[in-house]
This record gives structure tokens, sequence and C-alpha cells, in this order.
């Protein structure tokens, strides 16, 4: 009978096949085993049935399916093994049909995987279902687990490896006005920047000080007779052979008898002044130029080569107090002195 056997001759009654076992035919001696990827949970049946989607039987007469373990699928019936889930994927249930994509943040570089790794520090995973980890570029970094993009690093700073998990402040004489650096700039001469705060930009020297080099941590101390009258400058400049620097060695001014005739020139321009001239302090000015008490400017031989001739007052009425204005067009006259006598 089917679903049963006879073991032996002489047997009154027939065996039922055991669960795991069936029999289509009649007459048989024996039971046979459900093949692999096939159960049967009841005794006595002539036939197996299939394992459903999710489980799988890998022995002969299984008197039931197991269920894919987690990190394993199989969307078909019947099933003796049950696949792996590829890389990029998961599944972290038992006895399913199909494997999830890891999220972004995550990623799955093995087989069977039953989690999703998070991405490390230093990396990011931008799509769903990526197999490997990406590493933060040059210029950027990333300091949380699980990210989906690096984060740049901010002005005046930078770092020029991959995997960062920081930034570092841009070194001594470099700068970064951008940000997602990988190599900061230098500073050129005439300008600094330290390591200590993240430098934007480079500073500039300021007037009394000087800086040769490029990429320096700070300026050097002008000194002696030489100067910087205007900052960002790459070099001290000797004053003028008739002119002393001042005590910050930010300006050169004339000395006595002489007035400085080029005020753009750093290192002043200083000639003597004429006779008659009130050059008896230290820092005369051509411009600012006027006749000593007593003397008087004559304006038609002034020229624009600031040539000027100054005059003795013969005359009472050519030194009369008159505010640095012509007297009659062409004289400038200055205020009467001590022992002046009139004409």
């Amino acid at each position: 009978i089917k679903g049963k056997a006879q073991g032996s001759t002489g047997q009154k009654q027939c065996i039922v096949c055991n669960a795991g076992e069936y029999q289509p035919k009649d007459g048989q001696e024996a039971c046979l085993k459900c093949e692999n990827g096939y159960f049967q949970a009841s005794t006595g049946k002539f036939d197996c049935e299939a394992c459903p989607g999710g489980k799988f039987t890998n022995i002969q007469g299984a008197p039931d399916c197991k269920l894919c373990e987690a990190g394993r699928f199989t969307d078909s019936n019947a099933t003796k093994v049950c696949e792996q889930c590829d890389r990029g994927k998961f599944q972290n249930m038992e006895g399913e049909q199909s494997c999830k994509e890891c999220e972004k943040g995550t990623f799955a570089d093995a087989l069977g995987s039953s989690v999703c790794k998070k991405c490390s520090l230093g990396h990011f995973c931008p799509d769903v279902g990526m197999q490997v980890e990406k590493p933060c570029p040059p210029g950027t970094f990333m300091d949380n687990m699980g990210a989906q993009a690096c984060k740049q690093c901010p002005p005046g700073k930078f770092t020029g490896a991959s995997k960062s998990t920081s930034c570092k402040n841009c070194g001594n004489g470099h700068y970064s006005n951008s940000t997602g650096t990988s190599k900061c700039d230098i500073c050129s001469e005439g300008y600094f920047a330290t390591d200590t705060n993240p430098s934007r930009e480079c500073t500039a020297c300021k007037v009394g000080y000087a800086q040769p080099g490029r990429a320096q941590a700070a300026c050097i101390k002008c000194s002696g007779q030489k100067v910087t009258a205007i900052p960002a400058q790459p070099e001290c400049l000797l004053c003028d052979e008739n002119a002393q620097a001042t005590a910050k060695n930010d300006e050169c001014l004339c000395n006595v008898g002489f007035a400085n005739d080029d005020v753009s020139n750093q290192r002043a321009s200083c000639k003597k002044c004429p006779t008659g001239a009130d050059c008896d302090k230290v820092g005369s000015l051509w411009t600012d130029m006027n006749p000593k008490l007593g003397w008087w400017e004559d304006k038609l031989t002034t020229n624009s080569d600031y040539k000027k001739t100054y005059y003795r007052c013969q005359f009472a009425s050519q030194c009369v107090r008159n505010e640095g204005l012509p007297l009659e067009g062409d004289l400038l006259v200055f205020a009467d002195y001590e022992g002046f006598s009139g004409e």
C-alpha cells in the first residue's frame, strides 16, 4: 500500500512510513527518504513536500525544514542550501526570502552579513548598498562614525592626508582663506602668520618692522638708522645720509638744516635748506618751508624744482605780518622779527 512497506515475507501488517519518509508505490519492501530540499512532517505519506522560500534542508529524510540563518536567504522552493547575502546587503532575520541593502552611512564588505557596519572615523558612505567605505579625501575630515559625507576643513586649517579625523592649523608662515584646503598657501615677503591660531590671511609687518623671507612666523624689527615707514615691507631701508631714524624706526627725519623734498620716499630725500629758510628743527619738510623771521620769499624765483629764494628784509614794509599771503602778488612776507628797525 502507498505510504507503507512490508519488510519481510510472512509479515501480517505493513509498516507505516515514518516522518521524513514516503512510499509512492504499492507492495514495496521499504520506505524512501525525502531528498535534500524536501520534507515530510507526517507518517504514512506517499510523497514529500518542497521546502518553501526562506527555508531549507540539507539532509535526506528530514521531517521538517530549517529557517535560513540571519545573513542568508532563499527565494525558491526545495532549497538545499540558503544563499549568502551579497556584499552591500544584509539580513538580520531568520527565514527570509531576500536581503536588504545597507543604508547610507553603513556598508557590508563580507558575504552573509547579518548587520551592516557603520562607516568608521575618517570615512563616509554616501550611497545605499555600499560594499566598502570611502576614505575622506585630502582637505576634508570626519570625526563621527556612520557619516554620509565628509566635512570640509574650515579656513585657516588643512589636512593633506586622506582618512583624516581632524584638520590642523596652517603652519607658521602659511594661511588658507577657503574651505576644503589640502595645502595652505605661503605668506609672501613683508607678511607673517603663526600656527597658534587658524590663519585665514597673513598679517602685514607693521611700520618699524620688515620680513625679507617667505613663510615666516614673525617680522624683524628695524634697528640703527634703518626704517620702514609703511606696512608690509620686505626690508628695512637706510635713512638718507642727512636724516636720522625715529626711536620706533618707523620714519626718517631730516637733520637740522635740511628738509625732505619727497615724502613718498621712506628713506627721506634731504636737501640743504637755502639761506633764510626756517630749518632749525629735525624733520623739516620742503613743502612746509617758511622764511625765518626777518626774511621773505621771492615767489618769482621759486619754481617747480623746489628751488626757493629768500632775502633778508630791508624795509619794514616788506616784513609786515600778513599771515603768509603774497604782497603785491610777488612777495611772500613773514612776520616782523625781533630787533627789526624800520626805514
